[in-house]
């Protein structure tokens, strides 16, 4: 499996079936992401305030024609997070669920001071979020890097 960085797409991966890239067209509608500074704020304090613990917490948005539109972030709290991993408690996805018209479009998880990569876990992570909701995005973002703060957001490929 290859990992893309967006906003460029091409074939994919759905779930762990691969499909064409006409068959990915009309599944995936978007092909550019745009994030709401607020929730960006908020990701990036909710990641540095957990330090060199991995952390992570649910996109949660909605499509605006070619745009995935991130509004809002879930953190999720009651996941478990070490220097190397997190793990997201399913139970997550339900507290996410609120009734104002977003959805959860992705996730976010921190890489504290290891650079921004889609690790293998990370990648079988976006497949099943992919497979569940094509136009899923995963976001990585290394708070402590020695450049500053550095993110990217992938789709499986």
């Amino acid at each position: 499996m290859k990992l893309v960085r967006m906003p460029i797409i091409e074939n994919k991966v759905v779930g762990r079936k691969v499909v064409t890239k006409n068959e990915l067209r009309k599944k995936v509608k978007t092909n550019k992401i745009l994030i709401d500074v607020n929730a960006f704020s908020e990701i990036m304090k909710y990641f540095i305030s957990k330090g060199r613990e991995e952390a992570a917490c649910l996109l949660r948005g909605k499509i605006a024609g070619e745009y995935l539109v991130i509004w809002d972030i879930h953190k999720c709290e009651d996941s478990k997070g070490t220097a190397a991993t997190v793990r997201i408690n399913p139970v997550e996805f339900t507290k996410a669920n609120k009734d104002d018209g977003y959805y959860v479009v992705g996730w976010a998880h921190s890489h504290p001071g290891y650079t921004v990569f889609m690790s293998g876990t990370d990648r079988d992570t976006q497949l099943s979020m992919q497979g569940l909701f094509p136009d899923a995005v995963a976001m990585v973002m290394d708070p402590f890097h020695k450049d500053g703060v550095q993110f990217g957001f992938f789709r499986a490929e």
